[in-house]
């Protein structure tokens, strides 16, 4: 049977993350572990982590772009 003729499923959608690592935080704000901890400490408005456990540490991506876009907005 030839290829054109074979009735494939459609491929499923991408999944977009939900949260994030800690890098993955720090490739988006373009800073260092230091920045990130400076922000986490001095700025109330910056998305809080969430701990899953001692050591391991996730960051909701959506909290994350809307405070960049915050930040965005403040200087216009």
């Amino acid at each position: 049977m030839p290829n054109s003729q074979i009735n494939l499923p459609p491929k499923p959608e991408a999944v977009q993350a939900v949260w994030g690592s800690t890098q993955d935080v720090m490739t988006k704000i373009c800073c260092k572990r230091t920045k990130l901890s400076s922000l986490m400490n001095e700025d109330a408005s910056f998305p809080k982590p969430i701990r899953l456990s001692k050591n391991h540490i996730r960051w909701n991506l959506a909290e994350i772009d809307a405070w960049i876009s915050a930040q965005e907005a403040k200087r216009a």
